[in-house]
């Protein structure tokens, strides 16, 4: 099932500033991206999760690779991607940078050492 939005808010990059602007074009998502994105809705500040723990939540416990996809496509503001990392604890891919992740974290007061985050302290689960 697809659901169509239109307009949607997209983020732009320009001069290392973000301008929004509305899409003229309808988006659709699949009710796969629709379902990570309400999960990580959920993850709260100053917490992360690992891509594996969303699939396995979402009942598809090696859905670690897709669950990154759909987040790698997320164009939404009020869904923190940066608050999901890799099960290893490395912080993982961002759309504008691991340094940018990295600092996003530390400013929610995710302690991240390099790029690595313990994530015992933040309640973080593993699935294999």
């Amino acid at each position: 099932k697809r659901i169509a939005l239109l307009p949607t808010a997209v983020i732009k990059k320009s001069s290392k500033r973000l301008k929004y602007f509305s899409q003229r074009e309808s988006m659709t998502l699949t009710a796969f991206q629709r379902d990570v994105y309400t999960s990580v809705k959920q993850i709260p500040h100053g917490k992360v999760a690992t891509y594996a723990h969303i699939g396995y939540m979402l009942g598809i416990p090696h859905a670690a690779r897709a669950v990154g996809n759909a987040l790698n496509k997320n164009i939404f503001l009020d869904v923190p991607c940066h608050r999901v990392v890799r099960s290893d604890g490395h912080v993982g891919g961002y759309a504008w940078g691991t340094h940018k992740k990295i600092a996003v974290l530390r400013k929610e007061g995710v302690h991240v050492n390099g790029e690595h985050i313990d994530l015992t302290l933040y309640g973080a689960r593993k699935h294999s």
